[in-house]
């Protein structure tokens, strides 16, 4: 004969309910922090005809939730490192502005006017 023990819980999933040997039920819930495979293996371990019908079930719904949220993890992408910053410009070499003066210096008179317009109309081509 089959010896039942059982004592009042707050549900089907709570420890504290016994097996048919008069064990404790074991949760088949999926722990903080355990990932999906190792849940399903944990679950993969637990032996079924050692349940009552109505722990079978749970046994049995909890297996394929742990089967369907392996697989996602599985799909998910892994997580991509974010793209490296943009390069920035080059500084232009510290003698540049004394090129760029020499270079206005050498311009004729006519050509500097037009130079100092052009600058002066916000250098627009």
């Amino acid at each position: 004969m089959l010896n039942f023990q059982t004592k009042r819980s707050n549900g089907p999933h709570q420890a504290g309910r016994a097996t048919r040997q008069g064990g404790p039920m074991p949760n088949f819930q999926r722990h903080p922090g355990e990932s999906a495979s190792d849940w399903r293996a944990r679950l993969r371990g637990v032996d079924a005809a050692a349940l009552p019908l109505r722990r079978l079930n749970d046994l049995t719904a909890c297996r394929i939730e742990a089967e369907l949220a392996e697989r996602r993890e599985r799909s998910r992408p892994a997580a991509k490192a974010p793209p490296p910053p943009p390069p920035e410009p080059p500084e232009p070499p510290p003698d540049f502005l004394e090129q760029c003066k020499d270079a206005v210096r050498a311009l004729s008179p006519e050509d500097r006017l037009r130079l100092i317009w052009w600058l002066h109309s916000g250098m627009s081509d």
